[in-house]
């Protein structure tokens, strides 16, 4: 693909964006859910259309406003360099940010900070990387 487009009504983390990144393609995404955190220097956002809730609980989506995510789409296939930016762009969020190795050991630090910290990475003989 030359572009990754999600448009999820309430997404928590994207697991897509962050694939798409790590391979290097833009993005054009809704502006809202936890995937905008790390999305925004990769690609277009989407603004929302309007907001719908889930039947029976208090849960609030957000649906994209589908003319401005055709204008995101045209405007990413008539920049290049714009795209090329937001490819490179994508790498390197993936590469710094969504690194599995580097975000592990920072979770590690947090979890011994947390308790008093201690310098043995394991708990009860177990080591935190695999109870995480």
């Amino acid at each position: 693909c030359d572009c990754y487009i999600g448009l999820p009504s309430g997404e928590g983390f994207g697991y897509g964006f962050a694939e798409a990144m790590a391979h290097g393609k833009p993005l054009i995404y809704i502006n809202y859910g936890g995937h905008v955190e790390y999305c925004s220097r990769a690609g277009l956002g989407v603004s929302v259309g309007s907001y719908t809730y889930a039947r029976g609980a208090y849960i609030k989506w957000a649906l994209a406003d589908t003319d401005d995510a055709a204008r995101a789409m045209v405007r990413m296939v008539s920049d290049k360099n714009m795209r090329g930016g937001f490819e490179k762009a994508a790498v390197q969020i993936a590469s710094e940010k969504l690194d599995w190795d580097r975000n592990c050991e920072q979770i590690i630090e947090q979890v011994c900070e947390g308790y008093g910290k201690i310098k043995d990475t394991s708990l009860m003989g177990v080591p935190l990387r695999r109870i995480l």
